[in-house]
C-alpha cells in the first residue's frame, strides 16, 4: 500500500485554499467598483433630475414673484401712502414669497445701493456679492427694463438667481434679486446611498463568509 504525503497533501490544500480567497477577493473588488460606478451613475441622474425640477419650479417662482410686486406697487401707489408705504408693502410681499417657498433667498435694492427689503428661508441677513451689485447698477443705470426679468446661473453655488427691475413712472427705482437652489448633493446622495450601503453591506458579508468556509 502506497505511503501517503500528508505533508503534500496539506501544502496542496493550503495553496488551493489560498487561491480560492484571492479569487474571492479579486471578484468582490470588480463588485464594488462596478457598485461604485453605478453609484456615480445615480447620483448624477439624480442631480440632473433635481436641477430640471427646480429650473422648470424657478420659471413659476418668478413670475409669482414678478406678480407679487407688480401688486405691491400698484396698492402702494393708489393708496396714496408714497414711498415709505411701498417699502413697507415690498417687506411683507418678501416674508409671504419666502413663506410659500416661492423663493430661498429675496431682496430689494434702491437706485443708491442700499438694501430697502430682505428676506431668506434660513434667517440670516442677505450678503449681496459684489458682482451682485455690478448688475444691479447695471440694470439701473442703463433703466433697463425691457425684460421683465433676467436670470443668471451661479455655479459656484448651484443656484439660479433672476434680477427684476421695479419701475416708477416708467423709470427704474428698484431692483430685486431672488435665488432659487438647483440640485443638491446632499439630496442626491440621501436618494441613492441607502441601497448602496446595504448592496455593500452583502457583498462584504458574502465574501467573508466565503473566506472563511475556504479557509477551514
Amino acid at each position: 500500500m502506497p505511503k501517503v504525503n500528508y505533508n503534500k497533501l496539506k501544502e496542496e490544500r493550503t495553496v488551493t485554499s489560498s487561491l480560492n480567497i484571492r479569487l474571492v477577493n479579486s471578484m468582490v473588488i470588480f463588485a464594488l467598483v462596478i457598485i461604485a460606478s453605478f453609484t456615480a451613475i445615480q447620483v448624477h441622474n439624480q442631480m440632473s433630475k433635481a436641477t430640471d425640477q427646480n429650473l422648470f419650479r424657478s420659471k413659476l417662482s418668478s413670475i409669482i414673484v414678478h406678480q407679487s410686486i407688480d401688486q405691491t406697487v400698484n396698492q402702494a401707489l393708489s393708496s396714496g401712502k408714497g414711498r415709505q408705504g411701498l417699502i413697507e408693502g415690498f417687506h411683507e410681499t418678501l416674508k409671504a414669497l419666502v413663506s410659500s417657498e416661492a423663493a430661498n433667498e429675496i431682496f430689494i435694492v434702491d437706485k443708491e445701493g442700499k438694501i430697502v427689503a430682505q428676506r431668506t428661508a434660513h434667517g440670516k441677513p442677505v450678503t449681496p456679492s459684489i458682482q451682485d451689485m455690478e448688475r444691479i447698477q447695471n440694470i439701473i443705470d442703463l433703466n433697463a427694463h425691457d425684460q421683465w426679468s433676467y436670470p443668471f446661473i451661479d455655479r459656484e453655488k448651484n443656484a439660479i438667481d433672476t434680477l427684476m427691475p421695479i419701475t416708477l413712472d416708467n423709470h427704474v427705482e428698484y431692483v430685486l434679486k431672488a435665488t432659487y437652489d438647483l440640485g443638491n448633493l446632499q439630496d442626491a446622495l440621501r436618494a441613492v446611498y441607502v441601497p448602496v450601503i446595504i448592496t455593500v453591506l452583502i457583498v462584504i458579508f458574502i465574501s467573508l463568509s466565503n473566506t472563511v468556509a475556504l479557509s477551514t
